[in-house]
C-alpha cells in the first residue's frame, strides 16, 4: 500500500475524508457496485491517485488491481500491479505477471527511429518508467499510455517515440489482452 495507507486506521480515515487540496489522501470515489475505489489528493503543484478495482475470475479468487498515479512537477508517473486475494488462505499473492503480461514495450509499438529521449536531458528511462495505466470505475478495460516527461518544452510528442502510445488492455479469458 502507498504511504499514508498503509495501516488499517490510515485507509479507513482516508475513506472517510473527501480528497482535498493538501497532501493529506481523502476520497475520490467509492463505486461499490463495480467494484473500484479511488483515494488521493490533489494540491496545485501536484496530485496523487490511488485507484483500487476488481476482476471477478471464473470459478477462482478475485483480482484485484491496484495502481498509483503522481503527477507533479518532473511530470507523470504511474506504478500498476495485481494481486489475488486467496480466501483458503487469506492472503495476497502477486499476479501482476499472471493476469497483465501483455503489459509490455512491444504493445506499444516503439518506433524504430525514435529520439533517445527529449531534447539536452538524459535518455529515457526503461520500460514501463514513463508509462501510467488508468483502472476502470465501469467496466473491465484498462487504458495505459506513454507520457512524455521532459523538463523543457520541446516539440516531440509520444507518436515520435511509439506508434500506439496509448493502449487498451481487455479482460478476456482471465487476463488482459491488448488491443
Amino acid at each position: 500500500m502507498p504511504d499514508g495507507l498503509k495501516s488499517p486506521e490510515e485507509r479507513s480515515a482516508a475513506i472517510e475524508r473527501k480528497a482535498g487540496n493538501d497532501e493529506t489522501i481523502g476520497l475520490i470515489a467509492q463505486d461499490d457496485r463495480n467494484g473500484y475505489l479511488a483515494l488521493g489528493f490533489k494540491t496545485r503543484q501536484q496530485s496523487a491517485t490511488h485507484e483500487f478495482a476488481v476482476w471477478r475470475r471464473r470459478g477462482d479468487d478475485p483480482v484485484v488491481g491496484i495502481n498509483s498515479i503522481y503527477k507533479g512537477a518532473g511530470g507523470i508517473t504511474g506504478n500498476i500491479r495485481f494481486a489475488v486475494l486467496t480466501a483458503a488462505r487469506n492472503s495476497w499473492r502477486d499476479a501482476t505477471a499472471e493476469v497483465f503480461a501483455a503489459f509490455n514495450r512491444a504493445a506499444f509499438q516503439p518506433k524504430a527511429n525514435a529520439p533517445a529521449g527529449c531534447p539536452d536531458e538524459p535518455p529515457l528511462a526503461e520500460f514501463p518508467e514513463n508509462f501510467t495505466c488508468k483502472l476502470p470505475r465501469k467496466g473491465l478495460t484498462v487504458v495505459c499510455q506513454f507520457n512524455l516527461n521532459c523538463e523543457t518544452s520541446t516539440k516531440l510528442k509520444p507518436n515520435d517515440f511509439y506508434a500506439k502510445p496509448i493502449v487498451k488492455f481487455e479482460w478476456k479469458k482471465d487476463r488482459f489482452v491488448a488491443k
